[in-house]
């Protein structure tokens, strides 16, 4: 499995960096996806040296970033678990996309949409039938 993945998106944050044990510096920042009809945001981990290059962006900017999954499992006393990171390897600024639109289904009538509606109660539900239309039901 390749673990290199880009993601195309926009900057919502950017943290502070965080120092762990006597010289491990990493910083994390939010990117929402660009693409896509349900929204996906990502917290990215940069991390030693590359922390400083998000000096560089603000949130709102458009980015695509390279980054690697990471795993690790961890086992600590009788607790264990598996941690997962997305680090970055690489950022650019990118031209903001327009959100996708999408189509309407080739058979959607939209003059359909517009139609009058009347409710009919039959067998205690409540159905809502075209004014004017035939009934094409064979029942």
């Amino acid at each position: 499995m390749s673990d290199t993945i880009t993601i195309v998106g926009q900057i919502k944050g950017i943290l502070e960096s965080k120092i762990f044990g006597t010289n491990f510096e990493v910083r994390e920042f939010w990117v929402e996806e660009i693409e896509g009809q349900y929204p996906q945001t990502f917290s990215i981990q940069a991390t030693q040296g590359k922390c400083n290059i998000l000096d560089n962006f603000k949130a709102g900017d458009a980015v695509e970033v390279k980054c690697n999954l990471r795993g690790r499992y961890w086992q600590k006393e009788e607790k264990e678990g598996v941690m997962n990171s997305i680090q970055m390897w690489q950022i650019q600024k990118v031209n903001a996309q327009p959100t996708q639109q999408f189509a309407p289904n080739p058979g959607y009538n939209q003059n359909h949409a517009q139609q009058e509606y009347k409710a009919t109660n039959t067998n205690n539900s409540t159905q809502f039938m075209p004014v004017n239309q035939p009934d094409d039901l064979p029942f």
